[in-house]
C-alpha cells in the first residue's frame, strides 16, 4: 500500500468550454513548471486547449516522510513500488476523467469537451495506458513511449542499471502472479541465482503482466498519434513502433535520442497533441 503522503492528491489546472489536455508526469519530474512552460500554457495562450497537469505518488510533495522529505531525486526501495506509482498514476488519470464527465449530481463537472492525454517519456506510456482503460473516448499523444515496463528494465535497457539485481537471486520474489510462474518458458527459472537469471525472470514477467499489447486498444483509436526518437537509447524504436501498430496510429520519428526529444522536441510534440485533438473532433462529427 502506498504511504498516506503518496496517497494525497495535487494538481494543477483550470477549467474552460475548449478541450482539455491531460499531461501525465515523466520520470524524475516533479513539479508542474516544465510541463507548464513546454505544453500547457503555448495550447492555452495560442491553441485554446486547457490542461490539467497530474503528479505523481511518491514525487514532490507526496513524497513518504521516511524518505526524509523532497531532498535529491526519488529513491525506490523495491520495483514493485516503482510500479505501484505508474500503476496509481494511471487509476488516477482514469478517476479524473470519469470526474470531468460524470454530471454534477454525481459529484462531478459535467464537462463534455474533447480530451487528450498525454506526456512524454514515462509520461507518454501513462497517458497511453490510461487512454486504453478508459471507456471514454478521448484523444491520446504519447511521445516516446515504450510498449509496457520490459524495455525500460529488462536486458538491454539503461535503467537495468539501476536495479539491485543481487536481492532477486534470493528465491522466487514475492508477489509475483502465480499464474506468470506457472507459464515460464524454457530458461527463466523462478528461483533466479544470479543476476543474469533474474533479469530474464523480471523482463519475461512484465512482458506477460505489464505489456499494453495484451490487452485491446483504446475505443479511439483512429485519435492517437505517437512520436519517437530515432536514436533513443532509454526507450528502443521498435518498442514504440509495436505500441503505434497496436493502437492503430499515426507514427512520427523525429532524429535524435531520448534526452534531445525530451529537451528540445516540445513543439513537434505539441502539433502531435493538436493533430490527436483534431482526429477525435473529425470523428466525432
Amino acid at each position: 500500500a502506498a504511504s498516506p503522503e503518496a496517497r494525497g492528491g495535487d494538481m494543477a489546472g483550470v477549467r474552460w468550454a475548449g478541450p482539455i489536455a491531460v499531461h501525465f508526469p515523466a520520470t524524475g519530474d516533479e513539479g508542474f513548471s516544465l510541463r507548464s512552460g513546454f505544453y500547457a500554457e503555448p495550447l492555452a495562450a495560442r491553441d485554446g486547449v486547457a490542461s490539467v497537469i497530474l503528479s505523481m505518488a511518491y514525487y514532490g510533495r507526496r513524497r513518504p516522510e521516511a524518505w526524509g522529505g523532497y531532498k535529491g531525486p526519488a529513491k525506490f526501495e523495491s520495483l514493485s513500488q516503482a510500479m505501484k506509482m505508474s500503476g496509481s498514476v494511471v487509476e488516477e488519470g482514469s478517476c479524473l476523467l470519469e470526474w470531468l464527465r460524470a454530471p454534477p449530481a454525481r459529484g462531478g463537472l459535467g464537462l463534455a469537451n474533447d480530451m487528450l492525454l498525454t506526456g512524454v517519456s514515462l509520461g507518454g506510456t501513462m497517458a497511453a495506458l490510461c487512454a486504453q482503460i478508459t471507456p471514454n473516448r478521448v484523444a491520446v499523444a504519447p511521445c516516446l513511449p515504450a510498449h509496457g515496463a520490459a524495455p525500460a528494465w529488462g536486458r538491454g535497457a539503461i535503467f537495468r542499471h539501476t536495479v539491485d539485481w543481487g536481492r532477486l537471486c534470493s528465491g522466487p520474489p514475492p508477489g509475483l502472479p502465480a499464474g506468470v510462474l506457472a507459464s515460464l518458458p524454457p530458461g527463466v527459472t523462478a528461483e533466479p541465482r544470479t543476476p543474469g537469471e533474474a533479469q530474464d525472470l523480471l523482463e519475461y514477467v512484465l512482458e506477460k503482466d505489464a505489456s499494453m499489447l495484451n490487452e485491446p486498444p483504446p475505443a479511439a483509436s483512429g485519435a492517437s498519434v505517437i512520436v519517437y526518437m530515432k536514436n533513443d537509447l532509454f526507450i528502443p524504436p521498435w518498442s514504440t513502433k509495436k505500441l503505434a501498430h497496436h493502437f492503430g496510429a499515426e507514427l512520427r520519428g523525429l532524429d535524435g535520442g531520448h534526452g534531445s526529444g525530451f529537451l528540445l522536441a516540445h513543439l513537434q510534440f505539441r502539433r502531435a497533441m493538436l493533430d490527436a485533438l483534431a482526429m477525435l473532433g473529425g470523428a466525432n462529427n
